[in-house]
């Protein structure tokens, strides 16, 4: 009876929480990585979060979904920054690491001197028959 109402409900729903995630994650982008960027782009992405907020106020779904095209092309500048970001900082990890596995020569030179190995004190039995 209800069905295409709980339909159209659930997509509603679906669609706001879509925006919601999108207009986060572009505002928080934004605020760390948008001295990256032209101030016409910044201002270009404010305008398109502004515009999915109010879609997201009217509840009117084509309207979100609309607007959450139009935020998710116009952020693609923002997006690339972070990703440029996020693969530099992996590569200065792995560059760490991999230092850290070199260590000094003198480090080197202590692990070299460590000898590993099984003995056998034979002056016991000796003593023992005295």
């Amino acid at each position: 009876k209800f069905a295409e109402q709980d339909k159209k409900r659930k997509e509603e729903v679906d669609t706001i929480n879509q925006a919601d995630t999108l207009v986060y994650s572009v505002e928080k982008s934004l605020k760390d990585y948008g001295n990256k960027i032209s101030a016409s782009e910044k201002e270009n992405i404010e305008k398109k979060v502004k515009e999915t907020k109010d879609a997201i106020s009217a509840k009117d779904v084509s309207k979100i979904k609309k607007a959450v095209d139009e935020l998710a092309k116009a952020s693609h500048k923002l997006a690339e920054e972070v990703y440029k970001d996020a693969q530099k900082k992996q590569a200065e990890a792995q560059k760490k690491t991999k230092d850290e596995g070199r260590g000094t020569k003198d480090e080197k030179k202590k692990k070299d001197d460590i000898i590993d190995a099984d003995y056998k004190v034979e002056d016991e039995d000796k003593n023992k028959e005295k």
